[in-house]
């Protein structure tokens, strides 16, 4: 390590991977299949959420990752993160992370398989613990009220209203417990939107 140069920022990537707002349309038609966050950032789930001023507008799964400095970054890079240039890349790199410098290391996340909801879900509801009871009587009252959308909802909630736990139904139905987290977060989302039931 030369003299003077930079500690390598080392951080694992959670469940959400947060972007500004103007870029969220960009990700969703596909203009955008990449972010360049700054250091050696290392992913702990296949699928994250993506995150905006507070709302999850979708998900997408983490298709690859790569290393390299930032003075390296290409065209092809730039293109790829919905810019025009490596220029004006490392220009909006340098708004959001203003001391940093050509030889620091950076991580390019690929995405792909990107699924937008229909409205953005408040990030609480996707992030915070609800006792089994709740669960129990959220699902049974979207039964109810035939909040499902499809036969696969119906079916998550229909296991939640038995048992209350997103860990049991998610190993019942052979689905990720995240799937699960996501139709009891949508459907809490509609019952507040509706008055049905009060959070």
């Amino acid at each position: 390590m030369e003299g003077g140069s930079r500690k390598i920022i080392n951080r694992k990537l959670g469940r959400k991977l947060s972007f500004k707002a103007k870029y969220i349309d960009q990700l969703f038609n596909g203009e955008k299949t990449t972010t360049v966050r700054r250091g050696i950032v290392t992913p702990r789930y296949d699928v994250v959420y993506i995150e905006s001023d507070g709302k999850i507008h979708g998900t997408a799964r983490v298709k690859y990752v790569r290393y390299t400095k930032l003075g390296e970054l290409t065209n092809d890079d730039a293109v790829k993160d919905g810019f025009s240039s490596k220029e004006e890349l490392i220009n909006a790199l340098k708004e959001i992370y203003s001391d940093i410098g050509k030889d620091e290391w950076v991580t390019i996340i690929s995405l792909d398989n990107l699924n937008r909801f229909a409205e953005p879900l408040p990030t609480e509801m996707i992030t915070r613990d609800i006792d089994s009871d709740k669960i129990s009587e959220t699902a049974q009252i979207a039964l109810a009220n035939g909040l499902a959308e499809n036969e696969k909802e119906r079916r998550i909630l229909a296991m939640l209203a038995i048992n209350g736990d997103i860990k049991a139904t998610s190993k019942h139905l052979g689905i990720k417990e995240d799937e699960a987290k996501l139709v009891l977060a949508k459907i809490m989302n509609k019952l507040k939107e509706k008055g049905i039931q009060h959070q």
